[in-house]
């Protein structure tokens, strides 16, 4: 047998297939809902596994705001149907007796174009819900809203809040109840309304409370403390959720196993999380921690790896996971080396525990393989668009998430395409971060809205300061390619301190130390509203309060781009200098 060439190919051998389907197994014992204990005992056994890998591990607990739905039923005036469904975690739930009201179908309700079409009535819409379309439905007036899914039902959380809620928070939760329902009974209720008005009674249960759930991080002694990476997990599930999260547990643990074996070549060190409150809690667990910890990050954490739903079965798709412009090059070379495709992937956004934005922390993965999406439009799964990705499979939040839906020889493949991301971010003498394609995302969004808004407000200090990091950024990394190792003490530092600008910037809407609401999220997010104000006239008094408000986002934008600017440029006369000694 021929030995491996290089030191990423021994370490990528060394991934074991048949470990990796015991450890999903063993999770995949429990149902491991937030705080539970079941889910503890999930815990439990994963600490056990990395002491006996060698890392140093603490289990802890904190305080969580988590939601539990359950069962739901919905019942027709005059028909013995009931109609079973799915609750929504953080919906409310309906009084004893249930919530009756008239049921308008969103489709021929909007089509009327009544302003009052559905002030009181109870709507049914396709598609998952979300915190988004409950803020919306409950602002048009409804009192519940029963949402329309595939074949299966797929759980889900509608709170707008990422993490545990503060006071204002708590505002925002959702206000009326909402179910799931499947599309076969949503067809027989369309046609029952095609015959005219129908009242319907619905039951939900939801648990909603402040509880303690656990949190287990572990660090790996025998490698340098500090400068580290992240790489993290959620070990809560929807049922027994072998793929969600079983398997991606099991990847973690085995990414982990093996670089625990080569300690001795790593140049950074590994800090390794499991979160709860993920899927209960609106990734509670991973912003709890960022909260503790997040001085320690800013100093600190050069990357987060992030680690979802690996090895599902049928999940061809590698090329298209969510990563950031500046993380795309690494993800590139890791898919590359493990299975020879061309990586296209996809800008990350808010889901996947990416609690780390506003710290300033580059990402690589929230997901990693999906489905082919040829495959795949009819059903509802976890889908954050692409060329060809369809998202992770129809069994995605459902009691069919089961072992058998894991493929060992894509979650093996999985695994070494984490394991070639972690193995370069931990040992290669520069960090693998190229902010050019960041900076060009970020020049080009400022540009367009820029323009777009121009009668409203002055935007030629956004634009000229853009340009500059613009070209700080470029002259830096071409210095960056023509040094020598003896500038990669200066290239790391430079590396790390631009991300503390570059990414809040492009990726963060509120202050450095608040979280952004859990909606979709946009390049430069702060200033999307740049394209609001051009739409509006400009004597409006909204325009007016609008441009006040964004001149001082401006002012935050413009103060990023200067620090990245300055950082570029002072990091780039300290690589020429240290390139001239050298050659002197």
């Amino acid at each position: 047998m021929t030995e491996p060439s290089t030191p990423e190919a021994r370490l990528l051998s060394q991934v074991s297939g048949s470990r990796l389907m015991d450890s999903t197994r063993s999770i995949a014992r429990w149902v491991r809902l937030s705080g539970e204990p079941d889910e503890l005992a999930s815990f439990e056994w994963v600490k056990a596994r990395l002491e006996e890998y060698g890392f140093e591990t603490e289990l802890t607990h904190h305080r969580a705001y988590i939601s539990l739905p359950g069962p739901a039923v919905l019942r027709v005036a005059g028909h013995d149907r009931e109609v079973t469904g799915i609750s929504h975690a953080f919906a409310t739930s309906t009084p004893t007796g249930g919530l009756s009201g008239r049921l308008v179908d969103a489709r021929s309700a909007d089509a009327a174009g009544a302003a009052d079409a559905f002030a009181g009535k109870i709507v049914l819409v396709d598609g998952m819900a979300s915190g988004v379309s409950v803020r919306t439905w409950e602002d048009r007036g409804t009192i519940a809203q029963v949402h329309v899914h595939d074949d299966h039902l797929h759980e889900t959380s509608v709170s707008p809040v990422w993490g545990n809620p503060t006071e204002q928070g708590l505002e925002l939760m959702p206000r009326t109840p909402g179910l799931a329902i499947r599309r076969s009974d949503a067809a027989w209720l369309r046609e029952l309304m095609s015959g005219g008005p129908i009242e319907v009674t619905i039951h939900t249960e939801v648990l909603t409370e402040w509880r303690p759930i656990p949190l287990l991080t572990a660090a790996l002694p025998a490698a340098p403390a500090e400068p580290y990476v992240l790489l993290s997990s959620h070990i809560d599930s929807w049922y027994y959720g072998a793929m969600d999260n079983g398997s991606a547990n099991a990847t973690t643990l085995e990414v982990a196993r093996i670089l625990a074996e080569n300690a001795g070549e790593l140049r950074r060190g590994l800090r390794v999380a499991f979160w709860s409150g993920h899927s209960h809690g609106r990734f509670a667990g991973s912003a709890w921690y960022a909260d503790d910890r997040w001085l320690d990050l800013h100093e600190h954490c050069v990357a987060h790896v992030f680690v979802d739903s690996t090895g599902g079965k049928g999940a061809t798709v590698v090329t298209e996971a969510p990563v950031m412009p500046q993380t795309k090059g690494l993800a590139a070379a890791a898919v590359k080396a493990v299975t020879g495709e061309e990586f296209d992937g996809k800008r990350i956004g808010r889901f996947a525990d990416q609690s780390f934005y506003a710290i300033g922390l580059n990402s690589v993965f929230g997901t990693l393989s999906e489905q082919e999406a040829s495959g795949a439009s009819d059903t509802i799964s976890f889908k954050t668009g692409g060329k060809r990705a369809g998202g992770l499979g129809w069994w995605w939040h459902t009691p069919d998430d089961t072992v058998d839906k894991v493929d060992e020889a894509f979650l093996v493949r999985d695994t070494k395409i984490y394991l070639a991301a972690l193995h370069r971010l931990l040992t290669a003498p520069r960090l693998p971060f190229d902010y050019r394609p960041a900076i060009e995302e970020v020049a080009a969004t400022l540009g367009s809205r820029a323009k777009a808004s121009a009668r409203h407000l002055d935007t030629t200090g956004l634009l000229r300061d853009a340009a500059d990091a613009h070209e700080a950024i470029h002259r830096f990394h071409e210095a960056l390619d023509r040094a020598g190792r003896e500038a990669d003490e200066v290239a790391n530092r430079a590396l790390l301190r631009l991300s503390r600008h570059l990414v809040p910037l492009a990726f963060h809407e509120s202050g450095r130390f608040e979280r952004d609401l859990a909606e979709p999220l946009v390049p430069v997010p702060s200033l999307r509203d740049l394209e609001r104000l051009a739409g509006l006239p400009e004597d409006d008094a909204v325009a007016h309060a609008m441009a006040t408000r964004l001149h001082r986002t401006i002012n935050r934008v413009r103060f990023g781009l200067r620090n990245a600017t300055r950082v570029a440029r002072e990091a780039q006369q300290e690589l020429t200098a240290v390139s001239a000694h050298a050659e002197a």
